[in-house]
């Protein structure tokens, strides 16, 4: 599985540091489900709370970008493949070469 690009104030994290993030997310749901922040209701509104920007965590961290050109597999901020990159650099070539 190919990790997340993840920055942190202006620093890209390796992809062992993000992998490490999504492991931790996972885990600490776990411990959500398991134990929960108390019976009471702010323990139940914060397990609740957490819940939900861990799943909106989850769906950055997890996502499948696709090419909106090929619908490939791509990595995230990117706006196409390297492949659709490459014949846009050819298709401006032969267009040069036509002038």
């Amino acid at each position: 599985m190919k990790e997340a690009r993840i920055e942190i104030n202006g620093t890209l994290i390796t992809e062992a540091m993000s992998m490490t993030i999504r492991v931790a997310v996972e885990n600490f749901v776990s411990f959500l489900e398991e134990n929960g922040l108390g019976d009471d209701e702010h323990g139940l509104r914060m397990r609740q709370l957490y819940m939900e920007r861990i799943e909106e965590l989850r769906t950055l961290l997890l996502r499948k970008v696709r090419c909106p050109s090929c619908r490939r597999p791509m990595d995230p901020g990117r706006v196409l493949c390297n492949r659709c990159v490459s014949l846009q650099v050819l298709e401006k070539d032969e267009e040069a070469k036509q002038k």
